[in-house]
């Protein structure tokens, strides 16, 4: 999350314009990425919901990428207006990368892996099936402390889909 957990901070809604930017950015490369992360908890989230902060990471968005696939999209986001963004994760390897975005409503990044994931459909989005997500935590991703992640985890023990689900969003009863 763009800020370090703080319980105190339940109910702090996402910048809106800056949530909608990423949308658009969003919509324009979907037939080439699975989404990962807090967007991909969002797609999972039924529709509609407040974007809280604690609920689920907006600060970044999460991409898996086909290796085949990277050419086009880096392409593809460039023509956009992107530009490459050096990372302390980085490696030689190549499996990684950021492409940033500058705009009034402030920037979009996007964190590129490239790899093959088990994905599913999820709000309009391929998104990494959500068992695997919750698996990224603590390796690719660190939000593990939303309350998307959290609720998914209860869920998925239980052997239930958390797609749809009114648990992986904010309710006033839990503050």
């Amino acid at each position: 999350m763009g800020d370090p957990h703080n319980p105190e901070r339940a109910g702090e809604l996402w910048n809106q314009p800056r949530v909608d930017a990423q949308l658009v950015e969003l919509e324009a490369v979907k037939d080439l990425v699975v989404v990962s992360g807090g967007w991909a908890w969002h797609f999972m989230s039924p529709p509609g919901h407040a974007e809280v902060k604690t609920q689920h990471d907006h600060k970044d968005i999460d991409i898996f990428v086909r290796p085949n696939d990277f050419g086009p999209l880096r392409s593809l986001l460039i023509a956009r207006g992107y530009q490459r963004a050096r990372t302390q994760y980085e490696n030689p390897s190549g499996g990684f990368y950021r492409y940033v975005k500058y705009l009034e409503s402030g920037k979009v990044v996007f964190d590129v892996f490239l790899d093959e994931v088990p994905s599913i459909e999820a709000g309009g989005f391929r998104v990494v099936e959500p068992s695997r997500l919750l698996s990224f935590y603590g390796v690719k991703h660190t939000s593990e402390e939303c309350l998307a992640v959290q609720e998914a985890k209860k869920l998925v023990a239980r052997a239930i889909n958390p797609v749809g689900r009114t648990e992986l969003i904010y309710q006033t009863e839990r503050a």
